[in-house]
């Protein structure tokens, strides 16, 4: 089965497959190497954002749900989630609807893959500096090697839900 999917690989030269990273005052970030992997590190603050936008092409509706996956590393425990440019009816708090849920992390230091949905996403480069999707995250010490945001139907990501994990399949 295929879903639609844009991606991003953070290094010192980014990678961008249709996700675009966009360096917005309140994300700051740098490139960065953590467990062996080129990546991208957060300001290092007790909540830090990374800004990201969606290529036109991807946005084939104005009503999608976004399976939003992750590869990140954090030697300290914490939290993260997206907000993404959603359905709610003003442009100040519609762009920055919150997923349903975040991922908790235990903080080993090695590198970990979590996903989250953004169910309803409308996608309109509402958000700061343009972007559709920022991650939110609350941990001082945390990088992010590649984010992948994979249209879904709305019956895909129940079952997600219901997993552990994240599928390699949908990573590459």
């Amino acid at each position: 089965m295929f879903f639609p999917t844009v991606r991003i690989t953070f290094g010192q030269t980014n990678q961008d497959e249709g996700l675009r990273f966009v360096n917005e005052g309140d994300g700051g970030s740098f490139p960065a190497e953590a467990g062996g992997l080129e990546c991208r590190q957060l300001a290092g603050n007790s909540e830090n954002d990374l800004y990201l936008a969606i290529d036109s092409a991807f946005k084939d509706t104005n009503w999608m749900d976004v399976l939003v996956a992750v590869e990140f590393y954090a030697p300290e425990r914490g939290l993260f989630d997206a907000q993404y440019d959603g359905r709610k009816p003003t442009a100040g708090t519609g762009a920055y609807s919150d997923t349903p849920a975040g991922i908790q992390f235990d903080g080993v230091g090695y590198w970990n893959k979590g996903a989250v949905v953004a169910r309803g996403a409308r996608f309109e480069n509402r958000q700061n500096g343009g972007a559709d999707l920022r991650l939110r995250v609350l941990c001082r010490d945390f990088y992010v090697r590649r984010v992948s945001a994979i249209a879904c139907p709305r019956a895909f990501h129940l079952k997600w839900n219901m997993l552990r994990g994240f599928p390699d399949r949908l990573a590459a």
